[in-house]
């Protein structure tokens, strides 16, 4: 992944940073699940979180200075959660994007706007940015380079929408929150240079077209999502390794966790993780390099859930679920 553009520039400008607001998440209902289709929007968030760690590792280990800022606390669910949720369900027309055209705005139904702050309003930015970048017939995906270069700036990317988003809302509030409106680009564009989300959302754009427009690809569930490897067995749909990344403070350690995910029973499972880890150091030429160990396959589910799987677990809370230990020794037998 490359990543283009000037970035966020450390110093005062963090301290005015709003972050984005993770409400949304809480003010969409959570619809009845019954097939694997119904996971759409989970497996997008699961590809989305595996995509950000990579970002947040590249960033740190690599010591982006003007990049930092994202890795802080604060910013935490913003990058992970809300973000994914949003392309989660943009992907799948669920939460705020169900029955919604290409053309129209995104907005929180059911919401007080007396109660909205600066994030919030990221929020309505953020939404409308990702519809438009998903779902925007009349953007230039054909080549890569050119879907990039005109979706670099949120301002250039919704355009018109921003001016249908201001009539929208000035029928409710007043001018002040037109103002946050507008601010809450600038503050999208942030994430969107931090992340490379610009970048990222090719990926998901070209995987929901492919599965919503073609018939065959809908038979294969590997097309739920970008970079997914699926297959049906008899326990379900299985999915193959997704890889996340994982450094710590010192720059000195890292991790790879690969886990395997089962659909069984209307829930989503870990079934397997495989851990890889890497300590940092410097080869003949002092260049730092990775050496890593042999991969671990985590044995128990306490293990899984509070010992070498603890961070990832801790990662994809609320799109994952932990098995039981029936359910664990069945897709993981001791003779194995």
């Amino acid at each position: 992944m490359f990543i283009r553009g000037g970035g966020l520039g450390l110093g005062s400008s963090i301290a005015i940073f709003a972050s984005i607001s993770s409400d949304v998440i809480a003010m969409e209902a959570v619809k009845a699940k019954n097939s694997i289709h119904d996971f759409r929007s989970e497996l997008n968030q699961i590809a989305w979180s595996r995509t950000c760690s990579f970002s947040e590792y590249w960033t740190k280990s690599e010591e982006i200075q003007n990049k930092q800022w994202i890795l802080g606390d604060k910013y935490k669910d913003s990058r992970t959660k809300v973000i994914g949720k949003a392309i989660g369900d943009c992907v799948a027309g669920e939460g705020a994007f169900a029955n919604k055209t290409s053309e129209e705005i995104i907005t929180f139904k059911d919401t007080d706007l007396k109660t909205y702050k600066q994030r919030h309003w990221n929020a309505v930015i953020l939404y409308n940015y990702i519809h438009e970048m998903i779902n925007n017939k009349k953007i230039n995906d054909i080549d890569v380079n050119e879907y990039i270069d005109e979706t670099f700036y949120v301002r250039d990317v919704l355009k018109n929408k921003l001016e249908k988003l201001k009539e929208h809302y000035e029928q409710y509030c007043d001018k002040k929150c037109i103002k946050r409106l507008v601010k809450a680009v600038e503050h999208i564009q942030k994430y969107v240079e931090a992340l490379g989300l610009y970048e990222c959302l090719y990926d998901f754009r070209t995987s929901k077209w492919k599965y919503d427009c073609d018939k065959a690809a809908q038979k294969d569930p590997s097309n739920l999502a970008p970079n997914l490897s699926a297959d049906l067995n008899k326990n379900g749909v299985h999915i193959s390794p997704f890889s996340f990344h994982h450094v710590d403070e010192s720059l000195k350690k890292q991790w790879i966790f690969s886990p395997s995910v089962q659909y069984e029973g209307g829930k989503l499972y870990i079934s397997e993780l495989r851990v890889q880890q890497g300590s940092r150091e410097k080869d003949k030429d002092n260049r730092y390099i990775w050496i890593y160990d042999r991969p671990y396959y985590v044995q128990t589910v306490d293990e899984l859930k509070k010992g070498k799987g603890k961070w990832l677990m801790e990662r994809l809370e609320g799109l994952v679920d932990e098995p039981n230990e029936e359910l664990w020794n069945k897709w993981n037998p001791k003779n194995k």
